[in-house]
């Protein structure tokens, strides 16, 4: 009987925490797509590149105007290895082939907060305005 009370109880426990159905995350994002130079099937960027150097200056301009800051630790390596280039707290920002994606990923939300839904605009209008609406697009 003891037993079966304390399992009921660690299940009931598990229920009002939210550990069994996990936790509800928002993630949004926006991505740049660099154009693949004609005769070329794909294209392979790296940090380095002044067209992605560009687009990284004008990131964090647009993270750090709506009070991200960039985090100055060293990147660890599988997070290097996957592409990701900074952190900002909330927001990551990568680089694979041929986009620049800028991630946000909110815990305990069910969709994202205003200020991240503000900064996504904010970044997509800037960044729109710069390289065009074609290679510029949302996601939620």
């Amino acid at each position: 009987m003891n037993k079966t009370l304390i399992a009921l109880g660690c299940v009931v426990l598990l229920l009002l925490t939210g550990c069994v159905f996990g936790d509800p995350t928002a993630v949004r994002s926006v991505s740049l797509n660099f154009q693949v130079p004609e005769g070329q099937s794909k294209v392979s960027l790296s940090v380095s590149d002044t067209q992605v150097q560009e687009a990284l200056k004008l990131i964090d301009g647009v993270l750090v105007s709506r009070g991200f800051h960039r985090d100055l630790h060293p990147l660890a390596a599988e997070d290097q290895a996957r592409g990701i280039i900074a952190f900002y707290g909330i927001c990551g920002v990568s680089l694979r082939e041929n986009r620049l994606t800028v991630g946000f990923l909110e815990f305990h939300a069910q969709r994202c907060s205003v200020h991240v839904r503000k900064t996504c605009n904010l970044l997509k209008d800037k960044l729109t305005s710069r390289y065009g609406v074609d290679r510029v697009k949302i996601e939620h």
